[in-house]
């Protein structure tokens, strides 16, 4: 399995959602977002969809009401189940977005 690793930190706070991943800006970039970045190494070293994980590190929050709470709570509920931690204590650590695209 290959990762893939995008951490955006900032100083001050903020909030994300979906549509910054399609947005070069949000990852300062020039060109390329980050979802294109993912799929660019995607097709490079999985082209079939299969070994490769792309995740987003951020201390900044989901915006709320954004469709991908649903898929971060998920993954805390997991971890809540798997280590015992409460949602309560997850929301102090970063956000890992964890993404693995399929061709």
């Amino acid at each position: 399995m290959r990762d893939h690793l995008q951490c955006k930190w900032h100083v001050r706070p903020d909030e994300f959602g979906y549509t910054d991943l399609a947005d070069p800006n949000f990852s300062n970039a020039q060109t390329f977002s980050f979802l294109q970045r993912a799929r660019d190494a995607q097709q490079q070293f999985a082209p079939d969809g299969l070994g490769a994980r792309f995740k987003l590190v951020t201390n900044w929050r989901l915006r709320r009401g954004d469709p991908l709470s649903r898929l971060i709570l998920m993954q805390w509920q997991v971890l809540s189940e798997s280590f015992g931690a409460t949602i309560s204590e997850l929301t102090m650590a970063p956000y890992i977005l964890s993404l693995e695209l399929s061709a």
